[in-house]
C-alpha cells in the first residue's frame, strides 16, 4: 500500500469514529493540515454563515449524490493529492448529516407515538347512557396524530360534551388538548 493510501485509510478509519459533525471538521482540518502541509485549515459546512475571513484558497466538498456540504479554505495552494482526501471528508460529512436527519426523524416518529398514546388514553371507551340515549364516539384523524380528541361526561340530568382540534400535530398538540379536557372535567364535574 503506497504512502498516500495508508493515509488515507488512516484518515477514513479517523472519520469513522467521529461521533458529530462538529469533532469531524476538528478531524478534517488537524489531518488535511498535518498530512498535506496546507498551513491553516478551515472547513466550513455548507449550513454555516460565510465568515469574514477568507482564506487564499477555497475549495467546495460535494457528497457523492452531488450535494455541497462544504468548503474547505486554505492558506496555501492545495495540492492535487488532496483530491482522494477531499472526497473522503466530504462522504464523511454527508454520512454524519444523513444519520442526524435519521435520528431527528426517528425523534417525531416517538414523539407522534407518545401523542397518540395520549389522546387514545384520554378517549372514552364504553358508550355514554343518559336520557334514554346512548351516545358514542370515534376519533379518525386525517393524517398524524395530535390535539383532536373528544370526551363526554354523564350527569343525572345532562350529557356533557366537549370536541377539542388544537392547532398542529405531534406532542404539543396533544399535551395541550389532553390539559384542557382534564380543566373541562374540573369544571364540569363542578357544575354538578
Amino acid at each position: 500500500m503506497s504512502d498516500n493510501a495508508e493515509s488515507l485509510y488512516t484518515f477514513l478509519e479517523l472519520a469513522l469514529s467521529q461521533p458529530d459533525l462538529a469533532s469531524l471538521v476538528s478531524e478534517i482540518e488537524r489531518f488535511g493540515k498535518l498530512r498535506f502541509q496546507a498551513g491553516t485549515v478551515k472547513l466550513q459546512l455548507s449550513s454555516e454563515s460565510e465568515q469574514e475571513e477568507e482564506l487564499a484558497n477555497c475549495l467546495p466538498l460535494f457528497s457523492l449524490d452531488g450535494i455541497m456540504v462544504a468548503h474547505l479554505h486554505s492558506e496555501r495552494p492545495i495540492p492535487n493529492s488532496f483530491d482522494r482526501f477531499l472526497k473522503v471528508a466530504a462522504w464523511s460529512i454527508r454520512r454524519l448529516q444523513l444519520f442526524e436527519v435519521e435520528r431527528n426523524q426517528a425523534d417525531v416518529v416517538r414523539s407522534l407515538r407518545l401523542a397518540q398514546k395520549i389522546v387514545e388514553e384520554g378517549l372514552p371507551t364504553e358508550p355514554a347512557f343518559a336520557l334514554g340515549w346512548e351516545v358514542y364516539g370515534r376519533l379518525q384523524p386525517s393524517a398524524q396524530i395530535g390535539g383532536d380528541l373528544f370526551a363526554t361526561l354523564v350527569s343525572e340530568e345532562a350529557v356533557y360534551f366537549l370536541l377539542i382540534d388544537a392547532v398542529g400535530h405531534g406532542i404539543y398538540s396533544a399535551l395541550l388538548a389532553a390539559q384542557c379536557r382534564a380543566l373541562w372535567r374540573g369544571v364540569t364535574i363542578g357544575r354538578k
